[in-house]
């Protein structure tokens, strides 16, 4: 075609950071490890990073608490009770920001404590001692403590 020309064209394709967490939520006992997974999209690829309780974990690090895969892992490498939170996952780019939770809980498995106000027959194997209490002159209720 007379008079046509080829012009450049530059497309700039951004996307806002899509994130997912995983797992939403753990339990673990103490003294084990945990990790927890963010999964960030975004067009330019989005910076990660983790909060604990609102708090910047970055500052935290140690053997203890690191990073893996460009940040989108915390890895924890022997849960503790103060370990017990709500990490959140940020991702940002030039044109967003996402974020999302993951909750850690912290449980020892010999400490849990039950009770119950009707009457039922508890067949498991328990270390620590059962204790029977009396709530009243008609309410009687179990209570496990070990």
């Amino acid at each position: 075609m007379e008079g046509a020309r080829d012009l450049p064209t530059h497309a700039h394709l951004a996307m806002p950071p899509v994130i997912r967490v995983y797992p939403e939520t753990q339990a673990q006992e103490p003294g084990v490890a945990a990790s927890l997974r963010c999964h960030a999209e975004g067009i330019p690829m989005p910076k990660i990073t983790w909060l604990k309780n609102g708090m910047d974990v970055s500052a935290q690090m140690s053997k203890q608490l690191s990073l893996l895969a460009n940040g989108s892992e915390l890895h924890i490498g022997s849960v503790r009770y103060e370990d017990t939170g709500a990490y959140t996952c940020i991702a940002k780019n030039e044109v967003g920001v996402d974020e999302d939770i993951s909750s850690l809980f912290i449980e020892d498995s010999a400490r849990k404590t039950c009770e119950s106000t009707f009457a039922f027959m508890l067949l498991t194997e328990l270390v620590g001692a059962v204790k029977w209490q009396e709530r009243g002159p008609t309410d009687q209720g179990l209570s496990c403590q070990s």
